[in-house]
């Protein structure tokens, strides 16, 4: 199969994104649009995007718009990016306001137009005329393509998997249903587990950790787990400190045992997941990819965690693997804002994939070595929450909170069953994520450390161990009513060296602007923006740095602290905090290799998943799962 043609597109406040062109998910001219008549010059217009407004810059002459360009926005980056792009680019050709917006950026796309249409309505134009003008016809194309192996789905299980096959010479066929690639991880603090990491990159060990593994040692041996598993990580950690390190100790094994009562599942899942993870990592090492410290995450505190240098939130991932096929030139055909839509089976096997581009164009790939369901989970699909989760009351709520990017709907799931692939589910089958911010519903829009916050409800009190499980932070969060606060300081709140950001990356004083935080000198200045009783939230917060002092915490029993824990140097930071659909555990059957099973347990021919879309598994250490699926298919 040739290799089709991909162009770098470079967006003025965006990064770059590679999209496929000639042959692709691209739009075929159109002549003529409406007439119009403009006063020569250049305007600058605002629209509202998803996270405040768009900036743009059009230049007119006296009968056409000749030039536009976004040039201000607080967007998701590469979500947004196809949008800033494209949009401009079809209004010019078009010299109408009627275009397609961007699969997965509706609101960022619908923020320039809007922008756009400020510009001409200064320039003395008709903006509703041009939103009624003339459109681009839907493609009646049909394309043909082969490849060995096609993957749907670009969030992180995909693009490892795609990576991995492109760097072995394979053909690879990407069906992607938005107009980006990453995923979930381009919205979530991109952390994955690093269970071999370098002793430079450990926090260092202090006795709250050492509680915390002894605790969990002790929890699993009161849970009856076997005890050779237990014993292992014992005497893994002795070793470790008897070569002298002052860093915290990990391993696969025991990143086994920690998910086993987060998250529930056996060791044996865990550990496949914890293994597959820390070989994914040696391997994108060797490719050369550098990371951060490692950390914490809100319900998993323990320091397992790193993230890719060069790159907020996920976008590090993803940077890496767009400039590893671009230095490469990896035989990697991707088709962004095309969503697989049905399997091709012949003779019992899976042997391809049916889908449509958002412009009409109809693609049918054969894959020899086999299609990769990588689409993700379904916590945008309120029919299939209902469905499947016992744990969470969802028929009562009118609409369910979600913070996933577009498309997490089931649609792969829904895929592998039509060719009879097996369900599976879990006790705690649904993952929500407790601390997202209220006003925005984005993870990423946090002022705190994600690791060690402190929590507080509507009087100003603390509330629960901030430091359990997702599952029990949640619970908590809905007794006191859905929405509790998170403050503070300057020393916890992880602004980057020049003040401006949180620790993924997002502007704080957007945020401020748009009423998701807070920001004040002093704590009574907090107390009353949030509402608090002002005795009682002083009170609190005088008890909780006691509590960092002394390591006992009498309110709530944490155990866990460290000296950026304090609540006490200005400025400080509030915003309120919800609860929102995250990840879905329970999914397609597979097996350690990624074959999807039957309801009889038996490996569907040719079918392959991994990812959020698989039973148990999730985030961003899912890359671990598609690498290992993919090496499979490809042995």
């Amino acid at each position: 199969m040739a290799r089709r043609n991909f162009v770098k597109l470079s967006v003025a406040g965006a990064a770059s994104l590679m999209v496929a062109a000639a042959g692709g998910c691209a739009p075929s001219a159109q002549k003529g649009g409406t007439e119009a008549s403009y006063t020569a010059g250049t305007y600058t217009g605002l629209g509202k995007g998803k996270r405040g407004d768009i900036t743009v810059s059009a230049t007119f002459s006296d009968k056409a718009i000749e030039s536009i360009e976004v040039t201000d926005s607080n967007e998701t980056k590469r979500i947004a990016a196809m949008a800033f792009d494209r949009i401009p680019k079809d209004v010019m050709e078009l010299q109408s306001l009627n275009v397609d917006v961007t699969s997965g950026a509706t609101l960022a796309s619908m923020g320039v137009i809007d922008a756009i249409a400020d510009c001409v309505d200064q320039a003395g134009g008709n903006s509703n005329a041009l939103r009624k003008g003339a459109s681009r016809p839907k493609s009646e194309d049909v394309v043909d393509l082969e490849c060995d192996v096609a993957v749907l789905g670009a969030g992180a299980a995909g693009m490892a998997a795609a990576v991995a096959a492109g760097q072995s010479g394979a053909s690879t066929v990407v069906f992607e249903k938005s107009c980006f690639f990453g995923g979930n991880c381009l919205v979530s603090g991109g952390v994955m587990e690093h269970t071999r990491a370098p002793e430079n990159l450990r926090a260092e060990l202090t006795d709250g950790w050492k509680t915390y593994f002894n605790n969990r040692i002790e929890d699993h041996r009161k849970a009856g787990t076997d005890a050779s598993l237990i014993d292992e990580v014992v005497k893994q950690w002795d070793d470790y400190y008897a070569t002298g390190s002052t860093k915290v100790f990990s391993s696969p094994e025991f990143l086994a045992l920690d998910l086993m009562m987060l998250e529930g599942n056996t060791y044996e899942f865990q550990h496949s997941y914890a293994q597959d993870a820390a070989d994914c990592l040696d391997w994108l090492t060797d490719l050369g990819m550098e990371f951060k410290p490692l950390d914490g995450i809100t319900g998993y505190p323990y320091p397992h965690f790193t993230n890719v240098k060069g790159g907020e939130c996920g976008y590090g991932w993803f940077n890496f693997y767009e400039s590893t096929m671009d230095a490469n030139d990896f035989p990697i055909t991707m088709l962004l804002e095309t969503p697989a839509e049905e399997l091709i089976v012949e003779g019992g096997r899976v042997v391809g994939v049916k889908g449509t581009c958002a412009d009409g164009t109809q693609y049918n790939v054969k894959a020899k070595k086999g299609v990769l369901v990588c689409t993700g989970g379904y916590s945008g699909n309120k029919e299939l929450l209902v469905e499947h989760d016992k744990l969470w009351d969802w028929k009562s709520l009118e609409t369910i909170p979600c913070d996933n990017t577009y498309g997490h709907t089931g649609d792969g799931i829904v895929m592998a069953q039509s060719v009879g692939a097996r369900f599976d589910t879990l006790d705690y089958n649904q993952m929500v994520l407790p601390t997202v911010n209220a006003r925005t519903l984005i993870p990423e829009d946090q002022i705190w450390n994600p690791a060690l916050p402190v929590l507080f409800n509507s009087k100003g009190q603390r509330f629960v161990d901030e430091l359990q499980d997702r599952f029990t932070l949640t619970k908590a969060i809905m007794a006191q009513g859905g929405e509790v606060w998170s403050v503070s300081d300057a020393n916890n709140c992880l602004l980057d060296e020049n003040g401006i950001s949180t620790f993924s990356g997002v502007d704080v004083q957007n945020l401020i602007d748009i009423g998701a935080v807070y920001k004040a000198e002093t704590l009574e200045e907090i107390a009353k923006w949030a509402g608090f009783d002002e005795n009682e939230f002083l009170t609190t917060i005088d008890d909780f740095n006691e509590s960092v002092k002394s390591g006992a915490d009498e309110t709530c029993g944490r155990t866990a602290f460290d000296d950026t824990c304090y609540i006490k140097t200005p400025p400080f930071y509030t915003f309120p905090i919800t609860w929102s659909m995250h990840i879905t555990l329970d999914g397609i059957a597979a097996n350690e290799n990624g074959e999807v099973l039957d309801e009889q347990g038996n490996p569907i021919p040719g079918l392959y998943a991994a990812g959020e879309v698989v039973c148990g598994t999730r985030g961003v250490g899912s890359q671990g799962k598609g690498l290992s699926a993919v090496r499979h298919m490809l042995a």
